[in-house]
């Protein structure tokens, strides 16, 4: 089963990832270090707890916007491995040549989903004549940052290509990630939010209102690769274990899809 979301939980995830912070002590040689995007941080933190009880290594994860956590290598952040949610920002590591390509490869992959409160229902298609702007009335649709954030990207690409954009561009509710887009819907301050579907899984409270087209934006897909200036081989070791069956298996627990 998936793991919850509590109050609490969901504060640390968003007050880490706005400051930058990763976990508050100093890594140890042999520790790794792993910039993650913060939709993984459910399925990533399980996998973690095994890898370290079978290896007696820790691992020390900054979960963030991709689009942050990319900008933070470039300038420097240290870091060993990095699991992008979008293959842009991934790109924008490589381009810069602080990525081992040869270790790059898609991990997992995921639907975008319309979310609001109340009672689960059984979610349909988003279509050209899906009414957004009547269905928000008065609210606000929460989106990460349309023009960076990974689920903003992905959202913008499918409300264009559905013809929705320009009615419900003067209702959006920019935020810095899809924790913070959850979190406006729960407190009030938005009467949707458009996410991953495994982010809505993960919260309670919320629903899928509706799924986006797969082909209405780019193929969410994530990706992960090594960073060569870092603990290298242990990083590729923990890698391939993010690849493997135990990895795939617990990713489609998670409500994650399988790469083709």
């Amino acid at each position: 089963m998936p793991h919850r979301i509590t109050t609490a939980r969901l504060s640390v995830l968003l007050t880490a990832a706005a400051l930058g912070l990763g976990v508050p002590r100093t890594a140890a040689a042999q520790d790794l270090q792993v910039h993650a995007a913060v939709s993984l941080a459910e399925v990533l933190d399980e996998l973690v707890e095994e890898w370290e009880a079978e290896t007696g290594l820790d691992v020390l994860i900054t979960y963030g916007p991709s689009s942050a956590l990319a900008r933070r290598i470039g300038e420097g952040a240290q870091a060993d491995i990095f699991l992008s949610a979008n293959e842009g920002w991934m790109d924008h590591v490589a381009a810069l040549g602080l990525l081992d390509n040869s270790s790059r490869r898609d991990l997992a992959t995921n639907r975008l989903a319309l979310a609001a409160t109340g009672d689960p229902g059984d979610p349909g298609t988003i279509g050209p004549d899906f009414d957004l702007v009547g269905l928000l009335g008065v609210g606000r649709l929460s989106i990460p940052h349309p023009d960076s954030e990974a689920a903003g990207l992905y959202g913008k690409a499918a409300l264009v290509s559905l013809g929705l954009w320009d009615s419900v561009a003067p209702h959006l509710l920019e935020t810095a990630d899809v924790r913070q887009s959850l979190a406006a819907v729960l407190q009030g301050d938005a009467r949707a939010a458009i996410v991953f579907v495994t982010d809505v899984a993960a919260a309670p409270g919320l629903r899928v209102l509706g799924l986006f087209p797969a082909d209405s934006h780019p193929r969410i897909v994530y990706s992960g690769a090594v960073l060569p200036e870092g603990n290298a081989a242990v990083a590729g070791e923990f890698l391939d274990m993010l690849s493997g069956p135990v990895a795939r298996a617990a990713f489609a627990s998670h409500g994650f899809g399988t790469v083709q």
